[in-house]
């Protein structure tokens, strides 16, 4: 299946834990400079890195190294490989490396300097990296709803709440014609909500025992599902729902919310029929 690549799949995610302790890192390090440089007689009394120092930066910096490529920090990322090669081969002072990581310092703030960070709080991250987000028993009921489910999720997180709203129309299509299906919709006709609503209308409007056998053995779950997409159509149908209009976010929640209790009580009977 060809898939669509998305915002969430071009970001670069990194972690910012490191970067704040660099900063840390970096304070240390200037403290140990302005020492050197201010006591008199400091520098004979330079001393190498002890071994425990040295592994302990050379494990920070090789973390921070990767996470600087994922960013395309080129400067830095290439200054920190030199780095990690003279600590590795070479005895180099405190006050030196202080020195070295300042220089660092300097080259990730001008690089950072021209880009853009976008921060996405708790709430909102769980819907980039939760799967199932209507439920497990939509997942497995309808395999074919999972990519625009999760894409909503991810266009909720980053509050466009348009593009949301399309997604969730995509797996609307899906509910709606299953449903269709299932109150014999004729072959020929759109499954619009309205088309399929009439069509549970008249069949609910029969005596008992004209209702098609389907609707017999289960008035209560054909019944609920009318009701719940009566309720999408609600939330859809807002004044404010037209092509020239954009949604806000306590419209799309509304119809987030719609949609999802749709889809849950499709999935308790009427799960899309499997493609051999």
């Amino acid at each position: 299946m060809i898939r669509q690549i998305t915002l969430w799949d071009i970001m670069k995610r990194f972690d910012s834990s490191l970067f704040f302790e660099f900063g840390a890192l970096l304070g240390t390090s200037d403290a140990i400079e302005e020492l050197y440089q201010r006591k008199p007689g400091a520098a004979s009394k330079r001393g190498v890195m002890s071994a425990s120092m040295k592994q302990n930066l050379v494990g920070y910096l090789q973390a921070l190294q990767p996470q600087c490529e994922r960013l395309e920090l080129k400067t830095s990322a290439s200054y920190i490989r030199d780095f990690l090669w003279k600590l590795s081969n070479t005895e180099m002072q405190q006050v030196d490396v202080g020195k070295g990581l300042h220089a660092l310092r300097e080259m990730v703030t001008h690089e950072m300097r021209s880009m853009i960070f976008l921060c996405i709080e708790p709430k909102q991250g769980r819907l980039l990296t939760n799967e199932g987000l209507f439920g497990k028993e939509v997942t497995v009921a309808f395999p074919s709803a999972i990519i625009d489910i999760e894409e909503a999720g991810k266009c909720l997180a980053f509050e466009r709440w348009t593009a949301c709203a399309f997604h969730l129309m995509r797996v609307m299509e899906l509910g709606l014609r299953t449903l269709g299906d299932a109150v014999h919709l004729s072959a020929t006709t759109n499954r619009t909500w309205d088309a399929v609503l009439k069509k549970c209308d008249d069949e609910a409007k029969k005596p008992f025992k004209e209702r098609s056998p389907e609707w017999q053995s289960d008035e209560e779950f054909f019944a609920g599902a009318a009701a719940m997409l009566r309720s999408v159509k609600d939330a859809w149908r807002n004044p404010t729902m037209h092509v020239e209009k954009v949604y806000t976010a306590e419209q799309v929640e509304d119809v987030w919310n719609a949609v999802k209790g749709f889809m849950r009580h499709l999935a308790t009977k009427l799960p899309e029929p499997t493609v051999s």
